[in-house]
């Protein structure tokens, strides 16, 4: 089996829930990685194999090695968006926003038409009580659903805007 066979099976074991089968793939995948070294070898399916790997341990509150395989991740590629993203939220849930600023911003710039960092944004501004970035990003998000013909999140999006701030239109 290949890295990038190996890749996908984790990922359809991890969507199954099945942690063990999808942590032993990317093990193998690795493994060969490994071998692999100094001939050519795909960066690119390296890079998602740890964050794949971040994304099972951190569902399992293994924090920080979740950071380490996301680290790992952006040592291989830097402009990895999912990375940045991840360590943006683990960031927040360390209370350390700053940070998780830093990340999502790195992984809005890498990829701005993905919404969940939207949603990361706003809801990181939510928390800190600036309501008037948190409807700017909510609006942004919600702006970006419209734009998409997704109507109905675009609604939901854009009345979670009106629930942080209800005196903004």
């Amino acid at each position: 089996m290949k890295r990038g066979e190996h890749l996908s099976d984790a990922l359809r074991a991890f969507r199954e829930g099945d942690l063990e089968r999808a942590q032993s793939r990317i093990n193998k995948a690795l493994a060969l990685q490994s071998a692999a070294a100094g001939t050519g070898g795909s960066g690119v399916i390296e890079a998602y194999l740890h964050v794949l790997a971040g994304r099972i341990t951190y569902s399992r509150e293994h924090y920080r090695k979740a950071e380490q395989s996301w680290r790992r991740a952006l040592t291989v590629d830097t402009d990895h968006t999912a990375a940045w993203n991840n360590l943006g939220v683990l960031y927040r849930r360390r209370g350390e926003t700053s940070a998780a600023m830093r990340a999502f911003s790195r992984a809005e710039k890498l990829t701005p038409n993905r919404p969940d960092i939207h949603y990361n944004i706003g809801n990181l501004h939510k928390a800190a009580g600036d309501y008037q970035q948190a409807v700017d990003a909510y609006n942004n998000l919600g702006t970006l659903y419209e734009s998409r013909q997704e109507g109905k999140r675009a609604r939901e999006v854009f009345q979670r805007g009106l629930s942080a701030d209800s005196g903004n239109p």
